[in-house]
């Protein structure tokens, strides 16, 4: 098995050199690493460019430079340019326990109709690991709706869309992918900054099975620069919105009626959050939040999203805050 690593990087001075390293020193070693430096502004390239002078080209590495264009973006650029059968991808600021490909490739011979394979994460910051894993800190989904094989390994077919609508349980970092799929799927959705991973993996479930390997050997780095932190919120919960009317919208995914249904549930939320957030900075920002949501989709919807409970919180927020 022929393996491409794509990282994606920005801005990513402080964690590149991880990202890399964690790479070089897989049992399994890869064809190849693709950094794609998309548009940074600080170090990374100069560091990029001096780690592939001293790792004598084991594996060999490329590395693409075009402007800032977001994730999903740089992603596609380095799947297109790579040349191995599959493809395993890795965020700049994670890192790889040593058996990462090893073992993603050792579920890929269990299942060997699975177009994709992921594993188990876990988080980490700059004082620790945590012990609990990614999947376990949801709601063990990858279990839960997976089918046994053994050693630890799961076969995970389409009837996990249902629980993928709700919410990414599968971090990029832990994803490795058949490339013929991913193009014949369409890639990312470079239209989606975030969220982009959970649309992508929805149609791709929906192309063929994936193989989970329930040891944790993917770790995601928790730092204040996390496009996923709080200060985000209103951004990433717009784009959560668009991706899952993206999905329940795409005719082709052929969705079950219960799939359907959880997605627009999981909408509904999204917007009673979305707007929540809105109102927090003022009305011209909850009346904006409000015109997008009515023109976001083409089904019916009515006001009864627009929930009173949030009007009276835009009115004290600012009435206090001198506003108004």
């Amino acid at each position: 098995m022929n393996i491409s690593v794509i990282i994606p990087a920005y801005n990513a001075e402080d964690f590149i050199l991880d990202a890399l390293e964690s790479v070089v020193q897989q049992r399994k070693t890869p064809k190849e690493i693709i950094v794609i430096n998309d548009g940074s502004t600080d170090r990374t390239l100069e560091i990029i460019k001096t780690w592939k002078e001293t790792n004598l080209g084991r594996p060999p590495t490329k590395i693409i430079s075009q402007d800032n264009k977001g994730l999903p973006s740089s992603r596609n650029t380095g799947i297109k340019a790579s040349t191995g059968e599959w493809i395993a991808l890795l965020d700049a600021d994670d890192i790889w326990e040593d058996n990462h490909l090893e073992n993603l490739e050792r579920g890929i011979s269990l299942i060997p109709e699975s177009i994709a394979a992921y594993s188990a994460g876990t988080l980490f910051d700059s004082k620790k690991k945590h012990s609990l894993t990614y999947d376990k800190f949801w709601d063990n989904p990858s279990e839960k709706f997976g089918t046994p094989i053994k050693d630890g390994y799961f076969k995970i077919e389409k009837n996990i869309t249902q629980r993928l609508t709700r919410g990414n349980f599968i971090k990029p970092s832990s994803l490795m992918l058949s490339k013929s799929s991913a193009i014949e799927i369409g890639l990312f959705n470079e239209n989606l900054l975030t969220s982009e991973d959970r649309e992508f993996l929805v149609r791709l479930i929906s192309h063929g099975c994936f193989a989970y390997c329930s040891k944790p050997t993917s770790l995601y780095r928790w730092h204040d620069n996390n496009i996923s932190q709080e200060k985000n919120s209103k951004r990433n919960t717009k784009n959560m919105l668009t991706a899952l009317i993206t999905i329940s919208e795409n005719k082709a995914l052929n969705l079950t009626r219960e799939d359907l249904d959880n997605c627009k549930n999981s909408e509904d939320k999204t917007i009673e959050s979305y707007l929540y957030l809105c109102s927090l900075d003022g009305f011209s920002s909850y009346i904006k939040g409000i015109s997008f949501v009515l023109s976001s989709t083409t089904r019916t919807r009515t006001l009864s999203h627009i929930k009173i409970s949030h009007i009276a919180h835009c009115v004290a927020h600012n009435v206090k805050n001198k506003h108004i």
